[in-house]
């Protein structure tokens, strides 16, 4: 009976911490759906320039913030789950880890920013038509879809440095227990971008520059509220915090490629799915229209499957810190059960909903393309339950293990060498249609999850603690530490204080980011005044 309790009430901490991290992805997912809705409810260029603006963030933005984030999931819940400060844990060092990614995805953010905002020059060499077949007006025939994603764009780049801000924060307080809370911030989230969106499109009129507004308003109140509820708890003593420290400007090296590996997984993952929804058109416009419904769904479904992964590496990350085999060895196992389970049962229910699914977002003549829907529906529904598979373990076990290297690799073979010329194959060699779009994706899915079973399968859990250990303690002989000081190594707590010269690199670095994206922004603005 005992070992039962055990059972559930381990099952109980992953399904409730897999809650909140799905509900926090889930929200932002929702988040571009509620947009998209909006800036169709003024007219076609609106949604077809907005739509293209949030194509270009989230491949140039989330797919890298989401992606760098992984750092935090690998590091964080070791140094929380290594024991209570009394027993050697300094205090507050979760907090400076958090300080190191928040700073890092700023650095990353600024790199980002320059190409992004520039990307008007792509923009100015689309088609009048847009990009898909539609019924777009020409240029000069009312509003241009062009000049509104120039608009939308440069307003929303803001939003870059709040959700990544935001992501993290909300990490820090689910690692910590406060899942309820993460919970709440993503409903506060959700329901102020709604209300913002209607006040300043129905009653002041904005459009574009509503839309845009709305989505900084959106991340600033729950941002507002999770300062506060962070300031009052750590004054409490409630949170793994001691202030800010300048130690958060040193052990960047191994935190930093982890996250660039993080960062370039979830690129090649948005490329393959960009590539298959615009090539997608060459099979006429319901094949078209098939895939871009898909994708949507397909994208819900990821942020439930990426949530219960990222829950997974937490519990396993603070099993491996406190050098507790069995324990990982358990929760690796939990989390692939859960998600076949889960994987399963969404892929049914959406399977039995399929009808519906497609009339929420054609017309009721538009019969070609919910035929098509219906009929092809069931290859999205087996690639969703591979694909859940691969994501636990490659975002959930191996994040855990630090092997974001690893990951990136196989993420970006599998893409550019299997899945995208598959997907290029049956487009212009087949008549598979969505079909064979959708094998690419499948084959992408299987060969990632092979992998990383592989890699899983050949890894060894005491070594894996060890190096658990590393990353928390850095070196265990009074020889080791002392060699690692006059190295200056990049530990989390061993011989931080002394070294000036990463502090000034990082520094350094800070300053040619942001001289770099003045001058692109410069051009861009100048470029715009002599038109």
């Amino acid at each position: 009976m005992s070992g039962v309790k055990e059972f559930l009430k381990k099952e109980w901490e992953f399904l409730t911490l897999s809650a909140s991290f799905s509900s926090m992805f889930l929200i932002y997912v929702m988040m571009t759906f509620v947009t998209l809705v909006f800036a169709g409810s003024i007219d076609a260029p609106h949604l077809s320039g907005v739509g293209l603006t949030h194509s270009v963030y989230e491949l140039f933005v989330t797919s890298i913030s989401v992606g760098y984030s992984s750092v935090f999931d690998t590091y964080g819940p070791q140094v929380y789950g290594s024991g209570p400060v009394e027993q050697g844990r300094a205090k507050g060092e979760l907090g400076v880890v958090l300080q190191r990614c928040l700073l890092q995805g700023v650095l990353i953010n600024l790199i980002i920013a320059g190409p992004y905002l520039n990307f008007v020059y792509i923009i100015d060499l689309l088609p009048d038509g847009g990009i898909y077949p539609g019924d777009l007006p020409a240029a000069g025939e009312g509003s241009d879809y062009r000049d509104i994603a120039v608009q939308y764009l440069r307003i929303i780049v803001v939003v870059e440095y709040l959700d990544y801000a935001i992501i993290m924060i909300s990490k820090y307080f689910a690692i910590q227990g406060y899942n309820r809370f993460v919970f709440l911030v993503s409903v506060v989230m959700i329901t102020v971008h709604v209300a913002a969106n209607y006040v300043l499109l129905s009653v002041f009129q904005l459009e574009a520059i509503g839309l845009g507004l709305a989505g900084i308003i959106s991340r600033i109140v729950p941002l507002v509220v999770s300062l506060v509820v962070w300031t009052i708890l750590a004054k409490k003593g409630n949170l793994d915090w001691d202030g800010f420290s300048s130690r958060a400007l040193l052990g960047w090296k191994p935190m930093m490629k982890l996250g660039i590996s993080g960062a370039i997984y979830g690129v090649a993952d948005y490329i393959m799915f960009e590539v298959a929804i615009f090539f997608s058109q060459f099979d006429g416009n319901a094949a078209l229209q098939v895939v871009i419904i898909m994708m949507q769904y397909w994208t819900v479904l990821w942020s439930l499957a990426m949530g219960m992964a990222r829950a997974s590496a937490t519990l396993i990350g603070a099993a491996l810190s406190k050098g507790l085999k069995d324990e990982t060895r358990f929760h690796m196992k939990l989390s692939v059960v859960n998600m076949g389970i889960f994987a399963s049962v969404v892929a049914g229910v959406n399977y039995s909903l399929r009808k519906y699914e497609v009339r929420m977002f054609v017309s009721s003549d538009a019969t070609d393309t919910e035929n098509l829907f219906v009929e092809t529906y069931w290859i999205f529904c087996i690639c969703v339950i591979m694909d859940y598979m691969q994501v636990a373990l490659n975002q959930g076990i191996l994040v855990a293990f630090g092997a974001q290297v690893f990951t990136a690799w196989t993420q970006s073979i599998a893409c550019y060498v299997i899945g995208i010329p598959i997907i290029l194959i049956t487009i212009f060699l087949t008549d598979l249609d969505v079909v064979g779009t959708f094998i690419g994706i499948g084959l992408v899915a299987v060969t990632m999850f092979a992998t990383a079973s592989f890699k899983i399968w050949k890894t060894d859990i005491g070594e894996m603690v060890e190096m658990s250990q590393e990353r928390v303690t850095g070196t265990t002989s009074t020889a080791e530490i002392n060699s690692a000081n006059e190295a200056a190594d990049t530990t989390l707590l061993v011989g931080m204080t002394e070294k000036q010269k990463e502090k000034r690199g990082v520094v350094i670095a800070f300053i040619v980011s942001s001289i770099i994206l003045v001058i692109l922004a410069c051009i861009s603005f100048i470029r715009d005044l002599t038109k």
